[in-house]
């Protein structure tokens, strides 16, 4: 019996038990079919656009199209053909891994030019193409909800349970409140105790457009994204695929905004208590101000196929732990900011 012996079998033992790193997805698939609205027959040939982009397919001869590596967001499609009346679906979501699925139905027409039909496309309410349990939280919810940074977003997903710094362990819900969850106080460093599927903290994998945040040493995440700087955040709590690796009880997916057309357009918001803490500065002494700055657009004098996404934070403290009794003021300044570069 011959056993194998040598140098070399530490390096293959350590080959096979290195982790495999993949990287997630940060686009989606847009697919469909498109059939005569009168006969129900497939219409090969037609053309469907996203509208502001140059993404684009044409219907092979069963009327089925493919439109591939979409970035996360909300679009305009627009099918035509000459001797059918263009038709367009708004508010078609992509997802980030995910395929969205819209048909269209074309009226034939005598060569005339009418109005384009607008129809509103609407989430279906169970997704053939999810694999695994998902909650998607898009920009526009996010606008809406009390948080500045990714944790914030996380903590109020239905199933996850986080560990206050200090306290006993919470059920997360609307009045969910941890370092950087609402607002108040951003951090850049700990994993404030997300926990998932009764996992520890350091068994989820935080993942940013496909690249892995943990902390090589301890695992969590080493540092969390300004809601400003957010497109989609996917909560994955069971069922995950093989892609993400070095994940035990759930997957964080935060997927980042691209650039847009135009030279340069933005947001500025700021959010400050110098309202309420001058009423009484002697016991309420916050002094918290928090500056948010996203930027996007097309990089000029490069072509048009470069686009550039900017965001920035800068929060500043007067008090990290205010009292009701007047205490020795403790300035801190905290800077964040993120770019990115599509091409």
């Amino acid at each position: 019996m011959n056993i194998l012996r040598g140098p070399f079998v530490p390096v293959i033992l350590f080959l096979l038990i290195l982790p495999v790193c993949v990287w997630a997805g940060t686009t989606g698939k847009i697919v469909g079919t498109i059939q005569d609205k009168e006969t129900g027959e497939a219409i090969p040939g037609v053309s469907v656009v996203v509208e502001g982009t140059t993404m684009g397919a044409s219907t092979d001869a069963d009327g089925r199209y493919f439109i591939i590596n979409v970035p996360v967001g909300t679009y305009t499609l627009k099918a035509s053909m000459i001797g059918y009346t263009p038709q367009k679906q708004v508010k078609v979501k992509a997802s980030a891994d995910l395929t969205t699925t819209v048909d269209f139905k074309l009226a034939s027409t005598v060569l005339e030019l009418p109005e384009a039909i607008t129809v509103t496309a609407e989430r279906p309410m169970v997704d053939q193409s999810r694999t695994s349990t998902m909650h998607i939280t898009t920009a526009t919810e996010i606008t809406s909800m009390p948080v500045s940074t990714s944790d914030g977003v996380v903590v109020n997903t239905a199933g996850v349970v986080f560990d206050r710094i200090g306290g006993p362990v919470s059920q997360a819900g609307p009045a969910a409140t941890v370092q950087g969850a609402e607002g108040d106080r951003p951090t850049d460093t700990a994993n404030p105790g997300i926990n998932l599927r009764g996992g520890r903290d350091n068994e989820v994998l935080f993942m940013v457009d496909g690249l892995s945040i943990n902390d090589p040493i301890i695992g969590g995440q080493s540092t969390s994204m300004s809601t400003n700087a957010i497109a989609e955040v996917q909560v994955i709590t069971g069922g995950f695929n093989a892609e993400y690796g070095n994940a035990m009880s759930g997957v964080v997916n935060i997927v980042t905004p691209e650039g847009g057309p135009g030279l340069i357009h933005g947001t500025y918001k700021v959010s400050t208590d110098k309202g309420v803490s001058s009423m009484d500065t002697d016991r309420y002494d916050f002094g918290d101000d928090n500056h948010f700055l996203s930027l996007k657009g097309t990089l000029p004098f490069v072509g048009s196929g470069i686009k550039y996404f900017f965001s920035g934070n800068l929060y500043l403290a007067d008090d990290w732990s205010p009292r009701l009794h007047k205490l020795n003021n403790h300035p801190q300044q905290t800077y964040r900011g993120q770019g990115k570069l599509t091409y």
